[in-house]
């Protein structure tokens, strides 16, 4: 099972380097640089505040070996 993780992981990362970039210049060229700017920072601070609900939020940090 981690042979298949670690392969799936890898897949998904070379896929994104990939079709990140692309994806990025499109969406500029039709949006324009502001708003593209706005909806990453939008999306990073979604993405952010979901992983951190789902990490049990500050517990997470409490609980850890580092604290």
């Amino acid at each position: 099972m981690s042979d298949k993780s670690s392969g799936l992981l890898g897949a998904f990362v070379g896929i994104g380097q990939v079709m990140g970039p692309i994806y990025a210049a499109v969406f500029s060229k039709v949006y324009g640089f502001q708003l593209t700017c706005d909806l990453a920072a939008i999306m990073s601070l979604v993405v952010g505040v979901m992983y951190f609900v789902a990490a049990d939020g500050c517990g997470a940090f409490k609980n850890s070996r580092l604290y």
